[in-house]
């Protein structure tokens, strides 16, 4: 944490080669020893601000280190009778190398002051919102945001965090209502449902659709039957069906002579709905393909032809389907897979490929109602609740790891008696220091030694493509009985045979992720289990989370619970995906101002959709402030 602390100068080491760093020995009032840790500084410069023998106030971050504590680089450093002129409170930013927080502080107090545009930044909120909340002006809000002076200033209703937190939230409002308002209004392709198809195709496959497939198949085919444009999401509990329902409104499109698109977060995932789907659709007579970033450069090219001149039907991949240089013959239908994991500005950007193409956005992370609304705005949805006929409920036990010995008897017997194939999910591919996370590696290389090298393997997301692809089919083909892996099977992956998940460190992990890793079991005819292991250093926090996932299998009673749990900033992996990353507004306080930016959002494009008068001028500065130059360029394309 960050201390202030009175200390003695004591002595000081020099740096015996230029990597290391002057040292100064100091102790606190208490007797405590403190180093303060400098490096690259000249030691006669800091000599200066340090003399031995006298008494400074010192004030930065304090790290525990070879059994001594220290301060690297004090953001402060004072004589007694100016301790007064360390603030009490003061901004931390996220840094770039080689620059400080204090001097990154200082560069920003000068544009505050310095650019006279920022003071003179025209006014996007309605007159009578400021009024009723009291809101100061942006330049005001802002200056203050960066210059705490006490605790009220950080708090959620502070008038100036709630004004900052409702430009964030009505900037991505709005940046979803231009898309939604372009969708609602432009004109489409109409594919009328081609029923012999449909028909032929669950005639091969055998898969008999739940009720609630069936439902969101009509509804799909409704959208993709007007003449509009489509924006739908498809949002369903993990193991619910989505790819089936996906493929038949893709199937739709092929059918009226267009292509259709399927996009995954993770090539693992575009490799298992690319063999799927060539399964299914192959014998149809129709073509599938797969582009990812990582297919060399001539396989690459011919795949790249086969979009181009309409020789592929269904194109299935990773991001790479939406770069420039991929140009489709006449793309009809983009499925979006696990599309939170995606941003706003990509979201954006789609309806420019093909021509004017339906969109379907999936999830298997159910998604609560606020957090819906702050991705997608408002949006048609179809939810899929029911399980494929003949799922088993997954029994979730929590085990503590000083019981793993007992756990590997177990899990030996169990693929013995049943060829049981099984899950280890490790949180880090690599220890790190400081870290008592159990790394990938090391579990992997502890678990060898017991079960021996032939049927366990090793899954991890710095792997090349071939590699990953060739463990998963292997894996899927039964031939490795144990995939200890990092969490790049959370999603989507599939192998029915799967009937143990084990999940190391389970406190570390959310509620929705741990969910989504369990229902990478129990998919086949086999009953599901999911060991959550811990260290015995459970948090009230993680101790709840653990207790909902044994007791609960609801992905949408999970999610509500993961929301009011961690808050919004984590439950989808935002710090590592595309949904937004929220840094003012936070969802668990600020709900009743997302429904107030919402409301107001789609009151804006009503009144005026290409933001072309007063206000909407003043608008369009608010979204190049959160870098939602996209929607802006959306306004008037047509």
């Amino acid at each position: 944490g960050i201390f202030t602390i009175k200390v003695n100068i004591a002595d000081y080491e020099k740096p015996q080669h230029r990597a290391s760093p002057t040292r100064f020995i100091c102790y606190t009032e208490t007797g405590q020893r403190l180093d303060l840790v400098f490096f690259k500084i000249s030691s006669k410069y800091i000599s200066q601000q340090l003399p031995i023998g006298e008494t400074r106030i010192v004030s930065g971050k304090c790290d525990y280190y070879k059994h001594n504590w220290q301060i690297t680089h004090p953001d402060y450093i004072v004589h007694d009778d100016k301790g007064s002129s360390i603030p009490q409170y003061e901004v931390i930013y996220p840094l770039a190398a080689n620059i400080t927080s204090k001097s990154l502080f200082k560069y920003i107090t000068q544009a505050l002051t310095s650019i006279k545009h920022l003071k003179n930044m025209p006014e996007w909120l309605d007159q009578h919102m400021m009024d009723k909340y009291q809101f100061p002006s942006w330049y005001d809000a802002i200056t203050q945001l960066h210059n705490p002076t006490k605790k009220y200033d950080l708090d959620y209703y502070n008038p100036t965090r709630l004004r900052l937190a409702y430009d964030e939230l009505l900037a991505y409002q709005l940046a979803l209502a231009i898309m939604r308002n372009r969708h609602d209004s432009r004109q489409g392709i109409s594919m009328i449902e081609n029923q012999a198809m449909k028909e032929k195709f669950f005639g091969q496959c055998g898969l008999i659709p739940t009720n609630t497939q069936k439902q969101a198949i009509k509804d799909i085919s409704h959208d993709m039957a007007k003449n509009t444009q489509m924006l739908r999401l498809l949002q369903g509990d993990v193991g619910s069906g989505k790819t089936l329902v996906a493929f038949v409104a893709a199937l739709q499109a092929i059918a009226n002579g267009y292509q259709a698109a399927i996009m995954a977060p993770t090539e693992i995932l575009a490799q298992q709905h690319f063999i799927q789907c060539q399964q299914w659709l192959q014998p149809l007579g129709y073509e599938t393909v797969l582009l990812t970033g990582k297919i060399p450069a001539k396989q690459r090219t011919a795949i790249l032809t086969s979009i181009s001149t309409g020789q592929s039907h269904l194109i299935i991949g990773t991001h790479a389907l939406f770069q420039q240089q991929v140009q489709f013959y006449n793309l009809g239908f983009i499925t979006i897979d696990e599309q939170h994991r995606f941003g706003v500005n990509q979201r954006l950007m789609l309806s420019e490929k093909g021509n004017r193409p339906d969109i379907l956005m999936m999830t298997a992370t159910p998604i609560p109602r606020t957090m819906l609304l702050s991705v997608y705005g408002d949006i048609n949805k179809s939810e899929l609740t029911d399980k494929p006929p003949g799922r088993q409920p997954i029994t979730t036990t929590i085990m503590h790891q000083d019981r793993t010995h007992d756990l590997l008897a177990k899990i030996h017997q169990q693929i013995a008696d049943n060829h049981a194939q099984i899950y280890w999910v490790c949180p880090l591919i690599e220890e790190t220091e400081n870290s008592d996370l159990t790394a990938a590696e090391e579990k992997f290389q502890q678990l060898a030694s017991y079960f021996g090298y032939d049927h366990i393997a090793l899954l991890h997301g710095k792997m090349k493509t071939a590699e990953k692809q060739a463990i998963m089919q292997r894996f899927k083909d039964n031939n490795i009985k144990i995939l200890v892996s990092t969490t790049v099977i959370e999603v989507g992956v599939d192998v029915p045979n799967a009937s143990i998940m084990i999940i190391e460190h389970a406190q570390r992990f959310g509620l929705s992720q741990m969910h989504q890793l369990r229902g990478r079991v129990g998919r086949g005819e086999k009953k599901g289990h999911c060991i959550l292991l811990h260290n015995g250093q459970l948090s009230e926090t993680s101790r709840k989370r653990l207790d909902i996932m044994r007791h609960s299998d609801n992905g949408f009673y999970i999610a509500e619970e993961d929301l009011k749990l961690r808050g919004a900033g984590d439950i989808l992996g935002a710090k590592q995906s595309g949904m937004p990353e929220f840094h003012i507004a936070d969802l668990y306080y600020h709900d009743d101002l997302l429904q107030l930016a919402n409301q107001e959002a789609r009151y804006i494009i009503h009144q005026n959709a290409f933001l072309d008068n007063k206000r909407g001028q003043a608008l369009r500065h608010l979204l190049y402030i959160f870098k939602l130059d996209q929607a802006i360029q959306n306004l008037r394309a047509g």
